[in-house]
């Protein structure tokens, strides 16, 4: 199974390895495995070359959901 998250810093307050550490601690104590982490950010915008590194990740996942 593969496990995909979304982390998303919105606030000054908010960190995104802190939530990189939950979304891991989550899945050790579900027993899920490593998930494969995927990073990109730039400020407040995805760019174009974002969607497209991105994009063979969605697709994976959406041929998974249709089995």
């Amino acid at each position: 199974m593969t496990i995909y998250a979304y982390l998303r810093v919105s606030t000054d307050m908010q960190d995104v390895n802190s939530q990189k550490l939950g979304v891991l601690e989550y899945c050790a104590a579900q027993k899920l495995g490593m998930p494969d982490m995927v990073s990109r950010w730039h400020g407040h915008r995805i760019t174009p070359g974002d969607w497209d590194s991105l994009l063979p990740h969605v697709q994976d996942l959406a041929t998974e959901i249709k089995g």
